[in-house]
């Protein structure tokens, strides 16, 4: 079995797992207003409210907005 010196084990306490968490919540956020705001399947107190969810629960917002708000085409 092969041991992982306690400095760099990923349960230790990575430092980068801040960086990675800001990078996913600035890229989801991003797509995220960009989907709503080029949309046109939504008013504009729609589009108000989801970008407020989007920017204040980080991740999740953008999340439910892709899984919830967001209206796929249909042929």
């Amino acid at each position: 079995m092969m041991q992982v010196p306690p400095g760099e084990s990923m349960l230790a306490g990575s430092r980068s797992w801040p960086l990675i968490f800001f990078a996913a919540w600035t890229v989801g956020s991003v797509a995220a207003l960009l989907s709503i705001w080029l949309g046109r399947q939504h008013a504009r107190r729609v589009k108000v409210i989801w970008s407020v969810l989007v920017l204040a629960v980080p991740i999740v917002g953008a999340l439910a907005w892709f899984v919830l708000g967001h209206q796929r085409h249909r042929r």
